[in-house]
């Protein structure tokens, strides 16, 4: 049995139906970088952090979306049945009607600060912090956390995350 053949019998179709796709698509430089242009960055805060939903999952290894104050959420990591997927066209179902952020699994990040008065542990989302921002870019997403009493703010690609729980 040749390959297409195969291909074909495993996607339940007709092998008569399979198209071959040539590499050289002869695409102009001009549409090829219209096309992979990342475009300006989008910030969102206050109410509208919870309708973030940033895809950070990969090809096989199920989908975790990040919301807009950094928690991970949406999870598909045991294949349930009822999954309600997004989907990154505007006219699809969650565009008019996002999802709320839930997870079936507890989880989360935080900070502890500590200095000349007591130590403070805050949790990293809204709750914890007063002032959150998301700033994306597909495919990156940054989630900024500010305090008044935490000068300089805090990025998450500037945390040294310890995953130890010891004091």
């Amino acid at each position: 049995m040749s390959l297409p053949e195969r291909a074909a019998a495993s996607m339940g179709i007709s092998s008569q139906n399979l198209v071959e796709v040539p590499a050289d698509k002869h695409l102009s430089a001009e549409f090829v970088a219209e096309l992979t242009a990342r475009g300006m960055p989008t910030e969102v805060t206050g109410a509208a952090l919870g309708t973030v939903g940033m895809p950070v999952g990969g090809a096989c290894a199920g989908q975790v979306y990040l919301s807009g104050d950094g928690r991970l959420w949406l999870w598909d990591v045991d294949n349930p049945r009822n999954f309600r997927q997004g989907g990154a066209i505007c006219n699809g179902p969650h565009y008019v009607d996002p999802l709320q952020v839930s997870s079936p699994f507890r989880n989360g990040f935080a900070v502890r600060v500590g200095g000349d008065g007591p130590a403070r542990t805050k949790s990293l989302d809204s709750k914890g912090f007063e002032k959150v921002s998301f700033v994306g870019r597909y495919p990156v997403g940054r989630v900024e956390y500010a305090e008044p009493w935490f000068t300089g703010g805090l990025t998450g690609s500037q945390l040294d995350i310890r995953t130890d729980l010891g004091g």
